[in-house]
């Protein structure tokens, strides 16, 4: 017995569009297209990883402004990526520019401790993100302090605020008046402060060098924490790989710094 495979004109005619489209995609990519030739000599694939391995061929990007992203041959995207996350604030954001910038000319990385310091302040409902990072960034070659407010000893901690340190405070409506007070006195003794926080009008905001606007459901009250806490995550993951952190326990860790 035969088979009689009919195939549809619709299909037909679907087929046929996707070849047009990237006939077109393919003109407009000259220069990528001369990229992945030159990438291809030396390369597998002619790229780093099979992520950027694509059909008909991978896009090779220039350099990013704010939301829009542009590629090697002038054509202007939106950015939808965001780099897994870690790009939350935009690509080259003024402020981000300047306080990286600020840093590297002081060098880059030391494998030592260094005499400006992170300081994290949540409370409430805002206190696990705060733990994590405070766990997360005791992997760096920072000084981290966590300040807890435990017994009402907030302000005692703020003494040791330096000028040059950062102080990263998390708190949403209504928000915490212990991190209200130690946000606003890290910024009076010269800290630079970053807000996690959920509006623009937030106290936290206003006097925020740098504000991460995040958002989460909330039922009766009780806040989720799933989009902070990835957002979180997020920002830790891209201080490793740009600082090319390797793994060290924190137990190692704890034992080194009591030599």
């Amino acid at each position: 017995m035969s088979s009689t495979v009919i195939e549809s004109p619709v299909s037909y005619a679907v087929g046929q569009l996707i070849v047009d489209e990237e006939q077109v995609f393919l003109r407009r990519q000259p220069r990528s297209t001369e990229l992945i030739a030159l990438a291809r000599e030396h390369l597998a694939g002619g790229a780093t990883s099979n992520w950027q391995i694509a059909e008909p061929q991978a896009v090779w990007m220039s350099h990013g402004a704010g939301s829009k992203v542009y590629d090697v041959d002038g054509t202007e995207y939106v950015d939808m990526h965001g780099g897994y996350g870690a790009s939350i604030a935009g690509h080259a954001h003024p402020a981000i520019v300047a306080a990286v910038s600020e840093r590297v000319r002081r060098g880059t990385h030391f494998a030592q401790p260094t005499e400006d310091a992170i300081w994290i302040a949540g409370s409430r409902r805002s206190f696990p993100i705060a733990a994590y990072l405070d766990y997360a960034l005791q992997h760096t070659d920072k000084r981290i302090g966590l300040v807890t407010a435990l017994g009402s000893m907030h302000q005692g901690q703020m003494r040791s605020v330096r000028k040059g340190d950062v102080m990263i405070a998390i708190s949403f409506a209504p928000y915490a008046e212990e991190t209200l007070e130690v946000a606003q006195a890290a910024v009076q003794q010269g800290a630079r402060l970053i807000a996690i926080t959920d509006s623009r009008m937030s106290p936290l905001a206003r006097d925020a060098h740098i504000a991460l606007i995040v958002q989460d459901s909330s039922t009766f009250g009780f806040r989720s924490l799933t989009s902070t806490m990835g957002l979180a995550q997020s920002l830790f993951m891209a201080l490793a790989y740009r600082l090319e952190l390797p793994y060290q326990s924190t137990t190692i860790l704890n034992e080194t710094a009591r030599r």
